[in-house]
């Protein structure tokens, strides 16, 4: 019980475990479309998590990406964090048309580099490859498609320029 406690306690006080800060970003990536993003950044470990979009007439895409990164490299002149990272992210992607639904799953691996314009402010680039894990297509009138996984045909570029913004 006291064990349980402990954890309790370290979890409800994270700096007490390791410094770390939050980022609020917004940019266009490759499969997350237009995203909006939060991520926890401490001096080891990079989580995030994002929502994308890209409405259009007559359909609608969304995007959900949950990811974890590890920051390496020399720390920016003018912030508390190393500049580069290397990150793995899932991605939900799900496209709707007038008469299909898309949902497919994505993984990608990108490495980047941020460019800080102030200790709070700046611009982030990655590049990467992205692997389609999964593939599902329905039809609105009830029918079903199987799902696919073909390598050669599933590999795509990953690429994502996001503006940054982090609170002190």
């Amino acid at each position: 019980m006291r064990l349980f406690f402990t954890c309790i306690w370290f979890l409800a006080n994270p700096s007490l475990v390791w410094s770390q800060s939050i980022e609020l970003s917004t940019g266009m990536a490759l499969p997350e479309t237009f995203n909006f993003s939060a991520r926890i950044i401490s001096s080891k470990v990079i989580g995030g998590i994002s929502y994308g979009f890209l409405p259009a007439h007559e359909e609608s895409l969304r995007t959900f990406t949950g990811d974890v990164g590890i920051p390496f490299g020399r720390m920016a002149a003018n912030a508390e964090s190393k500049r580069s990272q290397v990150r793995l992210g899932f991605t939900y992607y799900r496209e709707e048309t007038s008469s299909r639904i898309f949902k497919n799953w994505y993984s990608n691996l990108r490495v980047g580099r941020n460019y800080f314009f102030s200790k709070q402010l700046g611009l982030g680039l990655e590049g990467g490859m992205t692997i389609r894990l999964s593939e599902k297509t329905e039809r609105k009138d009830g029918f079903t498609g199987g799902s696919s996984f073909q390598i050669l045909d599933d590999f795509l570029p990953s690429l994502s320029i996001r503006f940054f913004y982090r609170p002190s």
